[in-house]
């Protein structure tokens, strides 16, 4: 008679504060506390159970997913018809999709055709920078929306922009051209 029990694993994770013990079953999946600019030089899996004579020693596969959130998310708009959507430091690269509200309050998302995205990762950290731009056409719009969906968390963050009733609302041209230059200075 061959006996099995559950077996769970305890995963050890080594950084520069110590070991952090993460207790989790096969199957389930565990969010493990790390900061982005630690390396995990370190990954022990135990067993916790038993297991039959004879029986292989691999006991199965592991793949290890990392993500990180995007941070400061910003959209702006200029000259009424370009909408600009950055964000930073997240991982892994992440699509970006765009919708604009109608002032009847209906919505639609704009064809990929129409989106221009580039993603930038940078040698040191691996993170990511994204960049996408839009034109605002056949208005009026209410307002338009940069999604940036991460497929490893399964998560959608959204940052919102208000239009007024004839386009998007003019900011001051000095403010409008520190901002561009600001955006080109981070891109290089």
């Amino acid at each position: 008679m061959i006996i099995l029990s559950v077996i769970n694993f305890l995963l050890l994770v080594s950084d520069a504060t110590g070991i952090t013990r993460v207790n989790t079953t096969v199957g389930k999946s565990t969010i493990l506390p790390c900061l982005m600019n630690n390396t995990i030089t370190n990954l022990i899996f135990e067993s916790r159970g038993t297991m039959s004579e004879g029986e292989n020693n691999q006991i199965c596969q592991m793949t290890l997913h990392v993500a990180a959130p995007y941070e400061d998310i910003s959209l702006a708009v200029y000259d009424k018809v370009t909408a600009v959507c950055t964000a930073q430091k997240g991982f892994p690269e992440s699509s970006v999709s765009w919708r604009l509200q109608q002032l009847n309050k209906s919505q639609h998302f704009l064809a990929s055709s129409d989106v221009q995205t580039t993603a930038e990762q940078d040698p040191k950290d691996h993170l990511y920078r994204l960049r996408s731009t839009i034109q605002i056409h056949g208005g009026p719009y209410l307002s338009a929306t940069c999604l940036i969906h991460n497929p490893t968390l399964n998560a959608t963050q959204s940052h919102n922009y208000t239009l007024n009733h004839s386009g998007a609302e003019r900011g001051p041209p000095a403010l409008t051209a520190v901002l561009m230059m600001a955006a080109v200075l981070l891109w290089i």
